[in-house]
């Protein structure tokens, strides 16, 4: 009740909407808070926040990156599922949609996991899978792929291939092999410019 009589209502409108539909991010930028927000200045507003004490933290030297103290965050979150729950899954969707576009594949997936857009999100992990390998992300990565509903699994090719190739590392040969079998037999629904 403090946080929100004391920091949130006592914004102007543009700051608090700002606050509330970038609460799902982990970390927000002004690009970012403009695209959720459909506004403008949202890297002004965010400094502004920051310099007022409102519970937001800049996270680099710049001040173009910022997050907002945990207990915070889960507030606004809170606020904005209570207000205006409906909003979530577009929020999420655009919001992986632009760490797609800009080479965050990870915080992409999650959001449109949390979209339920399972395509996009199976998609982009398809398409970092690689990178995202190279970089030591292989427990992320499984993580990742536990959120995915099995039937979501069992009608993607690609994913089924990335989950057999999961369980394959993490030794487990039967698991790797019954989705194998799935993307085998889904194989012809990939696009011939993605099989190989």
């Amino acid at each position: 009740e403090y946080l929100m009589a004391e920091v949130l209502e006592r914004q102007p409108e543009q700051a608090r909407q700002l606050l509330l539909r970038t609460s799902i991010l982990p970390r927000v930028n002004g690009e970012l808070a403009d695209l959720l927000t459909g506004g403008s200045g949202g890297e002004r507003v965010l400094q502004q926040l920051e310099e007022a004490g409102a519970f937001v933290i800049s996270l680099d030297a710049r001040r173009s990156w910022f997050r907002y103290h945990q207990l915070f965050a889960d507030l606004l979150q809170l606020e904005l599922r209570g207000t205006s729950p409906a909003d979530l899954p577009a929020l999420h969707e655009a919001a992986a949609g632009w760490y797609a576009e800009h080479g965050y594949p990870v915080e992409a997936v999650r959001h449109a996991q949390a979209a339920q857009n399972w395509a996009l999100a199976a998609r982009v992990l398809s398409d970092g899978w690689v990178g995202l390998g190279l970089a030591g992300l292989g427990g992320t990565v499984h993580e990742l792929l536990t959120r995915f509903p099995a039937d979501v699994i069992a009608g993607d090719a690609e994913l089924a291939a990335r989950v057999a190739g999961d369980q394959l590392a993490r030794g487990s040969l039967e698991e790797a092999e019954r989705c194998l079998a799935l993307a085998t037999r889904t194989l012809e629904s990939v696009p011939a410019d993605r099989r190989g």
